[in-house]
């Protein structure tokens, strides 16, 4: 098993996580356009979870990526993807509470479309038992890419017998493989 994310501290905390498991992963950090070769290697499965690719704003950057992925995967492998579905309007989502020690942490992410691009936001409100609290945001931007639309990249890449699978996870799961 492979794994890799375009954020050192990502792949810092997956190689921590994955030790603490016992579980061998090789980690690196590198761009799903560009991802690192392994000469004379090739994986059965690519995998893009959690609403990885929308992280790619565009069309083109989509298709280079599923181009990368096609190459990575040999004869009878496959690609696997989930996706967000949401396309419109100003979504709010509780992540819920969680206690470490004295302190507690409340998060949230609200999500606002506008159009092909929307905007994230996800929120840490840190309660020390004070009568203050800290709050904490990160942003960012998505492609509000709909799954009919990757699985027309998903084929222009290379893949074959594209699909999408609902109702077997909480997110849509689009699969494709390489004849």
């Amino acid at each position: 098993m492979t794994g890799a994310d375009l954020s050192p501290a990502a792949v810092a905390r997956a190689k921590r996580e994955a030790t603490t498991r016992g579980h061998q992963v090789a980690w690196c950090v590198a761009d799903m356009r560009h991802p690192p070769v392994h000469p004379h290697r090739q994986f059965d499965l690519v995998i893009a979870c959690d609403n990885a690719l929308p992280h790619l704003l565009t069309d083109e950057a989509l298709l280079t990526a599923f181009r990368a992925f096609y190459t990575c995967v040999r004869s009878r492998g496959g690609c696997l993807i989930t996706v967000r579905e949401e396309r419109a309007g100003i979504r709010v989502k509780p992540y819920g509470l969680r206690i470490e020690a004295q302190t507690r942490y409340l998060v949230w992410q609200v999500w606002e479309f506008d159009g092909p691009i929307y905007n994230v936001a996800m929120y840490f409100v840190v309660d020390q038992g004070g009568s203050t609290c800290v709050a904490h945001v990160m942003r960012t931007k998505y492609y509000a890419v709909s799954t009919d639309r990757l699985i027309s990249l998903m084929s222009a890449a290379g893949f074959q017998r594209v699909q999408c699978l609902d109702d077997r996870f909480y997110q849509p799961v689009l699969i494709g493989t390489r004849e």
